[in-house]
């Protein structure tokens, strides 16, 4: 068996050489003599550090740090003066157990890589046709290689593409937001995140995915894909799925997920208001809807103008409002003073389209006591049962409880 090995070893059409941990040559094969001219007792380094992104010493020391089970770097290189090869070079411990050596395979490919001129010519013009932007980086965060697609969203030559860093290529700012998905790619994990790029003026969302290569040590992929009308649609269904599309106020569904926040994280200082808009029936009968709809818009400008920028307003359903309080210092004499301020503001009447429509609202109001563990529906409740005393009192008032 040990003449099988020692035959394999001599006759492998892959260089291979034994190292120690100091990388020093103790055994090679005949090829990895013949690719990079190396003698036996050799410091390893010497031959391989010149064309690695890393130096041997690296290589050894991540090994045996369990952060890598096999370096795997293709190169391009001169092992000797009259020969420039294209290389997979591969580093692994001889005896994960014992590791006391470092096995490094060579294997020469330059051939193939002539073998297939025309089926990388065929590739590019794919690559460079789709509409996707597709680069590989280096450990230094240099351009390798662009497709052409960087050319139109960046109105450069790839020559000017080819070498430049991505902070300087996308700048610094966007390059911060990068960052942190660029040492993820680093360290081996598949990332998707969206950056936001000026592009001649106009600022448009990439959609981008970082895959570590595996071939060159700290290097990564880059696919990157212009989302932004995408995302401007997601970004108006989500807003019409949360807000009054007559008002433009947040709607019931988001109003409860607002006030479920405030009870989960035990805001101190926190109220609610139930505020009824008197009169919409009247002004619908009478008038036309039409002209209910433009009262409860000139409601719903009052009620914004009337709270603080801290404050929540929504339009709950129909002619039924509710303001969300937060921070208030001193709770019961804020929530007073609020519905007060809400009650002034609002006019006695208003002209709508000729018509004068009589203007009033009728307040509830509870303050958030997070001692009482109650659910948002309940405190709902509570905010509504204190409106409609203050509507049973009179039109135009409000009542604290």
């Amino acid at each position: 068996m040990n003449e099988l090995k020692q035959c394999y070893f001599d006759q492998s059409p892959a260089g291979i050489a034994i190292t120690d941990l100091k990388g020093q040559i103790e055994i090679a094969n005949q090829r990895f003599s013949q690719i990079t001219r190396a003698n036996e007792q050799q410091d390893i380094g010497e031959i391989m550090n010149p064309a690695l992104p890393i130096s041997v010493a690296e290589v050894i020391d991540d090994l045996l740090q369990g952060k890598q089970h096999m370096h795997i770097f293709e190169v391009k290189h001169a092992f000797s003066a009259d020969t420039l090869s294209w290389c997979i070079i591969k580093a692994s411990l001889l005896d994960k157990n014992a590791k006391t050596h470092v096995s490094f395979v060579i294997e020469d490919i330059s051939l193939n890589r002539q073998l297939n001129p025309r089926m990388n010519v065929h590739l590019n013009a794919i690559v460079d046709s789709l509409p996707v932007l597709i680069a590989q980086i280096d450990a230094q965060n240099r351009y390798l290689y662009a497709n052409k697609t960087y050319e139109e969203y960046f109105h450069t030559t790839l020559n000017e593409v080819i070498g430049r860093t991505i902070e300087n290529l996308i700048g610094e700012e966007a390059f911060a937001r990068s960052a942190p998905y660029i040492e993820r790619a680093r360290q081996g994990e598949t990332v998707t995140f969206d950056n936001t790029l000026f592009f001649t003026n106009e600022l448009r969302v990439l959609h981008l995915k970082l895959v570590p290569d595996e071939m060159h040590q700290g290097g990564f992929y880059i696919f990157g894909q212009d989302v932004t009308e995408l995302r401007a649609f997601q970004s108006s269904l989500e807003f019409k799925a949360y807000h009054d599309s007559l008002t433009g106020l947040p709607n019931r569904s988001f109003f409860m997920k607002s006030l479920a926040n405030v009870l989960k994280y035990k805001q101190q200082g926190s109220a609610l208001l139930f505020i009824d808009l008197d009169g919409l029936k009247l002004a619908n009968d009478r008038y036309g809807h039409h002209i209910g709809d433009g009262l409860l818009k000139i409601f719903a400008r009052v009620l914004q103008d009337a709270i603080r920028p801290q404050d929540f307003v929504s339009r709950l359903a129909g002619d039924e409002f509710t303001i969300i309080l937060t921070e208030l210092e001193d709770p019961l004499v804020n929530m007073q003073e609020i519905c007060q301020r809400i009650q002034e503001r609002l006019p006695a009447s208003v002209e709508i389209e000729g018509h004068c429509i009589p203007c009033s609202c009728s307040i509830g109001a509870t303050l958030l006591d997070h001692t009482q563990h109650l659910s948002e529906e309940t405190w709902l409740a509570r905010a509504d049962a204190a409106m409609y005393k203050a509507k049973s009192s009179g039109k135009g008032g409000f009542v604290i409880e």
